[in-house]
């Protein structure tokens, strides 16, 4: 029964709306990290970063030379999601 139940739920989270756009490794070559309409608008103000962005694949490779880039994964598991806000912003979330 457990397991009938966890295929489901797993089978019905391939419909819950996201970004439309494949989960893979994060890279952008974007010199500005603040998150605007412009230059994020698939995810302009969503919450829910992680239903597109894969959370194992963020800052992986420092393209900025930012001495903080290497602590935010850390920062993340740590204090969640609303961390990401002191550097991106608020990604037009009201």
């Amino acid at each position: 029964m457990k397991l009938l139940l966890i295929l489901s739920v797993s089978c019905s989270l391939q419909f819950i709306p996201g970004c439309g756009n494949e989960r893979q490794h994060e890279f952008y070559d974007n010199s500005n990290i603040i998150l605007t309409a412009q230059n994020h608008p698939h995810g302009w103000t969503q919450s829910q970063c992680f239903r597109c962005h894969v959370k194992e694949n963020i800052h992986r490779v420092d393209h900025y030379g930012d001495p903080l880039f290497s602590s935010a994964p850390d920062l993340v598991r740590i204090h969640g999601i609303t961390i990401c806000s002191l550097c991106h912003l608020n990604n037009g979330v009201q």
